[in-house]
């Protein structure tokens, strides 16, 4: 009975019983845009379903990357960023928050946040609600 409880001791101590997440590398780069779109901030948290810790990576301008290591498997991935055609001397006080979800392979993960390829900024009612599907993610 002692040795039982010996092993079950020293089995918790060294965390041999637990069970090891296995990371992986994401990184998701942010092409050079025109105008006020290159300087437009979006901030971008992924929360691993496997673990539901955020990370949080910041691509303030065009021509960033930002990379973390993540669980491997499937992740909400949230974009949070602001209406980018502010006239002079306004502030952008409106943000908006889109959620997707996306897959972390085994190995390098490589993404690009990009403005949507339907973009279309002269469609009725997009300074009111179409700029909420402006930017997306997508696999490279």
């Amino acid at each position: 009975m002692r040795s039982s409880l010996a092993f079950l001791i020293a089995l918790s101590l060294t965390g041999c019983g637990s069970r090891q997440v296995k990371l992986t590398s994401l990184c998701i780069d942010r092409p050079e845009q025109g105008g006020r779109l290159n300087i437009t901030p979006v901030s971008v948290t992924l929360t691993p379903k496997r673990d539901g810790n955020p990370v949080k990576l910041d691509l303030p301008t065009g021509g960033t990357r930002a990379c973390a290591s993540v669980p491997i498997g499937q992740a909400t991935l949230a974009l949070r960023f602001p209406y980018p055609y502010w006239g002079p001397g306004e502030e952008a006080v409106d943000y908006w928050e889109s959620k997707s979800v996306i897959t972390a392979s085994d190995g390098s993960n490589a993404f690009i946040l990009d403005t949507a390829r339907t973009l279309d900024t002269n469609a009725p009612g997009w300074s009111e609600t179409g700029w909420h599907s402006m930017w997306e993610v997508r696999k490279q």
